[in-house]
């Protein structure tokens, strides 16, 4: 065990060198963090390994890289980031793989990991991290939400958040309400990332000329007069206006699938539903209707 211990301290020797010849750590500091990096290599080096020792360890070094950033900022350096900063960093993703090797189902594992790639601003191991997660979580909708939510706010991948949430989550949970009010949002969203493209590449189409025939379809459905409906659809539908008709029809049948397996039953009144513009989630909001209008 302690030659184990050993052959992984020296192994940090260089970025250690390189810490105190740069100036980042004093030659005290140095001491100290190679005495407080045995301590924890002693500790996960016994049979039975601690979740508690592995978190305090990441945690540790996450604090250290903090400070290296504050010292760099300060003696403005920018000198030896990859065998400095990025060893420590590939180091502490190491033991957070095994961290969420040896505790799958905890889901405290898995956020620690994610928090600590997001600190690092990796974005594709982040969502590696997602990807691996939903193999021990797929029954968690929150986890495909998340990534989704990562994907298209982070990277601003909206073709790869749809796919998540249509492609593979979908699979899991096929009746989830709250899965389709997440892909009605995206949807919602589709115009702010369409927009950016140049105008030859995106397909034209009145959309909004087929709100009277749409509008009276899903009222039938669900009990609403259709002039209601028209007359709050387009409320509800603006934040997409300058998407492509495509992008406009998958909103509208998310929206009926909305309105009729999900809120017609509980009620639902069409006024409150141009909140949408302001791009709240549903789950925010109390929506009410009347008995007068389902008949």
């Amino acid at each position: 065990m302690a030659e184990k211990v050993e052959l992984m301290i020296e192994k940090m020797i260089p970025e250690l060198e390189e810490m105190e010849r740069t100036g980042l750590l004093s030659n005290v500091e140095v001491r100290k963090l190679i005495q407080k990096r045995k301590n924890f290599e002693y500790r996960l080096a016994r049979r039975t390994r601690s979740k508690l020792e592995l978190i305090n360890y990441v945690n540790y070094e996450k604090k250290l890289l903090e400070l290296l950033r504050i010292r760099r900022k300060q003696l403005n350096l920018n000198e030896k980031r990859g065998s400095i900063d990025g060893a420590i960093a590939k180091r502490c993703i190491e033991k957070l793989v095994v961290l969420t090797r040896m505790w799958p189902r905890h889901l405290d594992t898995w956020a620690l990991r994610i928090k600590f790639t997001e600190f690092l601003g990796w974005k594709e191991e982040v969502s590696r991290t997602y990807r691996a997660q939903t193999k021990f979580h797929a029954e968690n909708v929150n986890v495909w939400i998340a990534w989704a939510k990562y994907e298209l706010e982070w990277k601003s991948n909206f073709d790869g958040a749809r796919n998540i949430l249509v492609s593979s989550a979908s699979r899991h949970h096929p009746k989830s309400i709250q899965l389709k009010r997440e892909l009605f949002r995206l949807e919602l969203s589709c115009g702010g990332f369409e927009s950016r493209k140049p105008e030859r590449e995106r397909e034209r189409g009145n959309f909004f000329s087929e709100i009277p025939r749409l509008s009276s379809g899903i009222g039938s459905r669900i009990g609403v007069s259709g002039g209601r409906l028209r007359k709050y659809l387009p409320r509800i539908l603006a934040p997409c206006k300058s998407s492509n008709i495509s992008c406009k029809y998958r909103v509208m049948i998310l929206l009926h699938e909305l309105v009729f397996s999900a809120l017609a039953p509980q009620g639902m009144a069409w006024q409150e539903a141009a909140i949408l513009q302001r791009q709240v989630p549903l789950s925010d909001h109390s929506f009410v209707v009347s008995t007068e209008t389902s008949k």
